[in-house]
């Protein structure tokens, strides 16, 4: 999981397939929440609406939340 959560971090906006495939390949769900949280939070600019609610799809509750909130609000946009 470590790996693919340092692989993740390196991807950019444009990236936001294999974004998704790296994270749904991390087995704990508190690791993957916490590794596409930073990575939203970093690259929330350049992705979109669309893009951002699959990515945040692939969540569990909580984080599923956050994720959303995150893209959808425009004061914790960078």
């Amino acid at each position: 999981d470590k790996c693919l959560i340092e692989e993740i971090q390196r991807m950019n906006g444009p990236q936001m397939t294999e974004v998704i495939k790296k994270a749904k390949e991390i087995q704990d769900p508190m690791i993957r929440g916490a590794a596409v949280s930073s990575w939203v939070r970093d690259h929330n600019n350049e992705i979109n609406q669309r893009q951002g609610k699959a990515l945040c799809e692939i969540l569990d509750g909580r984080d599923r939340f956050y994720c959303m909130r995150r893209l959808s609000s425009p004061h914790l946009k960078r």
